[in-house]
């Protein structure tokens, strides 16, 4: 259970997988399985096992240790979720930034930039996707969304048309096109990201793209 949650995440477990593999970590050495059945029959479904009492939960032979964990996973879950929209003091990490992205285009099959907004000490501003339209609307809207959050710098990712990680010629002119807007209001454009399935390559160390990336600035240099 735990390879297949490295190799894919939650993508390909079940409801009752994802409760046994929850409960295998509050009781070690136990087939868990036929209790996370019993839990989600009883229950209905995820998160109402999740949501229950940790009474509740004890009465189908679960230890308060055991109950209490699976009781805290949503307040474990709102906690991040505040944290990850709303903590301006995240510093930027482009490992895991790199996973967040891909992990986002797994998910979301829809035609979307995704687009990051920082501040001058690197902190995160804003993450979200934006609809792919025509690229003078679109520069106009990211321009838009930089000035609301006196964003410093931002990073773009797109998702790769040909299945490979390297943009189409229609991607490098909608870029150039934000990529000036940003600059008449000083947002340095600090990379753009090109995602495929299963990668996701910089354009900041292309040559040729290389007049996209550079400051304004001589501070961020």
């Amino acid at each position: 259970m735990r390879d297949k949650f490295v190799a894919s995440e939650f993508d390909n477990f079940n409801d009752h997988e994802i409760i046994e593999m929850l409960l295998f970590y509050s009781i070690p050495r136990v087939d868990t399985n036929p209790l996370a059945h019993e839990l989600l029959n009883h229950f209905g479904s995820l998160s109402s096992v999740l949501d229950s009492t940790v009474d509740s939960l004890m009465k189908f032979g679960l230890s308060e240790r055991s109950a209490t964990f699976l009781n805290m996973i949503p307040e474990l879950s709102l906690a991040y979720i505040c944290d990850k929209n709303y903590n301006h003091n995240k510093i930027f990490r482009e490992s895991a930034f790199k996973k967040r992205v891909i992990s986002y285009f797994l998910r979301n099959q829809r035609n979307v930039i995704l687009v990051a907004l920082f501040d001058a000490a690197g902190s995160e501003l804003f993450f979200g996707p934006f609809r792919y339209e025509d690229s003078r609307l679109m520069a106009s809207k990211l321009t838009d969304l930089s000035m609301k959050y006196c964003a410093v710098s931002s990073i773009i990712c797109t998702r790769s048309s040909s299945g490979i990680a390297v943009p189409a010629s229609e991607d490098i002119e909608m870029m150039t096109c934000i990529c000036n807007s940003l600059n008449s209001i000083n947002v340095w454009l600090k990379n753009w990201y090109v995602v495929s399935d299963s990668d996701l390559r910089s354009m900041s160390g292309q040559q040729e793209l290389s007049h996209l990336f550079v400051s304004k600035n001589s501070n961020d240099s």
